[in-house]
C-alpha cells in the first residue's frame, strides 16, 4: 500500500494566533531533521522557468518572491515535474483572484484565499513527501493536495514572471 493510505496525511504543524489576530500556521521545527546534507540556495533573480535544482520524491523548499512581480498581475510560483506527462503540478499565486492555488495538469485545482499586503513579498514553504504536496504562503495560508499519478522523480523549479528573491531546498527523508 502507499505510504499515506493508512490515513497519514498531513505534516504536523504548530498554530498561532498573530499580531493582527488571525490564525497563524507553520511547519513544525522538528521537521528539519528530515532534510538531508545538501541543499541548494539561489540567492539572486532567477529567469522564468528556472529549475531550483531539487530532485526526488521527499523534498523541501522555501521560497521567497519580490512583491513587484505580484503587481503584474499574472500567476507564479513552484512548479514540480516528474518523468510522467500527467504528473506536473503548480503551486502558485493569483494576484488578480487573490489565491494561493495547487493545479495539476489534469486540470485539477484547488484554491485557497490568500491576500498579499502593499509591498508584501510571498513566501511559499512546501513539502513534497511521494504523492502529498503541502505548502503555507507567508505563515497564514495552509493547503495540500495528493500529486497523482505518482512519479518515480519528481524536480522542482519556478513559473511565471521572474521574480524570486531567495530559495532554499533540501532532499529529505520521508516522514515514514
Amino acid at each position: 500500500t502507499a505510504p499515506h493510505a493508512a490515513g497519514v496525511v498531513s505534516l504536523p504543524k504548530a498554530l498561532h494566533v498573530t499580531r493582527d489576530g488571525t490564525l497563524g500556521f507553520e511547519f513544525v521545527p522538528e521537521l528539519r531533521a528530515l532534510r538531508r546534507s545538501g541543499s541548494h540556495s539561489h540567492s539572486e533573480r532567477l529567469p522564468q522557468n528556472s529549475s531550483l535544482g531539487a530532485r526526488g520524491l521527499q523534498l523541501e523548499a522555501i521560497v521567497r518572491f519580490e512583491p513587484s512581480w505580484s503587481e503584474q498581475r499574472r500567476p507564479f510560483g513552484v512548479r514540480l515535474w516528474g518523468d510522467c506527462w500527467n504528473c506536473t503540478v503548480q503551486v502558485g499565486y493569483d494576484p488578480k483572484a487573490g489565491e494561493l492555488f495547487i493545479q495539476r495538469r489534469s486540470g485539477i485545482r484547488i484554491a485557497v484565499p490568500h491576500l498579499l499586503k502593499e509591498g508584501e513579498e510571498l513566501e511559499m514553504h512546501l513539502y513534497l513527501d511521494g504523492p502529498i504536496l503541502e505548502v503555507i504562503a507567508n505563515g497564514r495560508s495552509p493547503s495540500q493536495a495528493q500529486v497523482l499519478p505518482a512519479a518515480r522523480w519528481m524536480e522542482m523549479g519556478v513559473f511565471g514572471p521572474a521574480g524570486v528573491r531567495w530559495a532554499h531546498t533540501w532532499e529529505i527523508d520521508s516522514i515514514h
